[in-house]
């Protein structure tokens, strides 16, 4: 079974692999600053965001001192369907949630946000949070893990599997790509920090892997 699995895992990523080698590559990367980056450098909605990504990624140090951390991240991702209780215990184990996630991702994930029991119109449901575990997990580790969303999984064509698995699938994928397009990046980096001329994106702070994000999320939301 493990390599029926494991099998089925390799067809999954090798398709995501080829669609992110068609879309970003030497000849693309001039029409994508035209487009995806002058259209984010031009959105004053996503730059606002963008600055509050800035002020807390990668920074588990400041996040320890803040207060009502959760609350703000829930809103300033529109996280939904998470109700206040949940959010309080987040609050009281943030310290120790942020050094699980610097250890042991999995571990904050099955600990959690997996079969998470939430009061819903005066009834518990039970929900996994996935897309919530991929933020948070991209805040404290945003080097090796990306923030995943429902159009990106639909974008590679994997909205048939479970959040987790293309969590899992695309994240593993943008991994291997990067390792093997490291000349394509650099060009990227270089061409985006041409066209943003005031440093409104903050290039040198975001990582390979947030700049496939903002690339995808935007493919993702046009299509």
């Amino acid at each position: 079974m493990t390599t029926i699995l494991n099998l089925y895992f390799e067809k999954l990523s090798n398709t995501t692999f080829e669609k992110i080698s068609s879309r970003i590559n030497k000849d693309t990367v001039i029409n994508l600053c035209d487009t995806v980056f002058k259209n984010y450098l031009a959105n004053q909605e996503f730059l606002a965001s963008h600055e509050y990504y800035n002020s807390i990624t990668g920074k588990a140090t400041k996040i320890k001192s803040m207060t009502n951390f959760f609350k703000e991240f829930k809103y300033r991702y529109s996280l939904q369907g998470i109700n206040t209780v949940f959010l309080e215990l987040l609050e009281s184990k943030k310290n120790i949630l942020i050094e699980t996630a610097l250890k042991d991702p999995f571990a904050t994930y099955v600990d959690y946000f997996y079969k998470v029991s939430l009061l819903h119109n005066g009834a518990i449901v039970y929900k996994t949070l996935t897309s919530f575990f991929s933020k948070f997990t991209h805040t404290i580790r945003p080097n090796e893990f990306c923030a995943l969303d429902n159009p990106i999984i639909k974008y590679f064509e994997l909205d048939r599997e479970s959040f987790f698995i293309s969590y899992c699938v695309i994240n593993d994928t943008y991994r291997k790509w990067l390792i093997r397009n490291t000349e394509t990046m650099e060009y990227l980096r270089i061409s985006i920090s041409e066209i943003d001329t005031e440093n409104k994106l903050q290039i040198n702070n975001l990582t390979d892997i947030k700049l496939l994000d903002l690339i995808f999320w935007f493919k993702a939301n046009r299509n």
